[in-house]
C-alpha cells in the first residue's frame, strides 16, 4: 500500500468518524444525557465539560474496533485527526 493511499485512508476515516462523533455528541445533548450525567455522577467520575476531550474519547471508542476489525494498525493515527475535525464542527453549532 502506497503512502498516498494510507494518507487518504487516514483522512477519510478521520472525517467520517468525526461526522459520526458530532452526530452522537449532539444527539446525547439533545436527549439530555450530559445534564443527567452531571447530576448523577459520583465525585471520582470526571466532569464532561471539555468538548475536545469528549470528541477525542468518542472518536477513539469508534475507531479502535474498526482498526481491530480491518487489521490496519496504521489507521490508529486517525485518532489524532478526529478531535480536530469534530471540534471544528461542534464549535459551529
Amino acid at each position: 500500500m502506497s503512502l498516498s493511499n494510507v494518507f487518504g485512508a487516514i483522512t477519510s476515516l478521520g472525517v467520517l468518524v468525526s461526522f459520526l462523533v458530532v452526530f452522537i455528541y449532539l444527539l446525547l445533548g439533545k436527549w439530555g444525557f450530559w445534564d443527567w450525567y452531571e447530576t448523577k455522577r459520583l465525585p471520582f467520575m470526571p466532569k464532561m465539560e471539555c468538548q475536545f476531550c469528549l470528541t477525542w474519547w468518542l472518536g477513539t471508542i469508534l475507531i479502535v474496533p474498526f482498526v481491530v476489525w480491518s487489521g490496519m494498525n496504521l489507521l490508529l493515527i486517525s485518532c489524532f485527526v478526529v478531535p480536530v475535525f469534530s471540534l471544528l464542527l461542534i464549535r459551529n453549532n
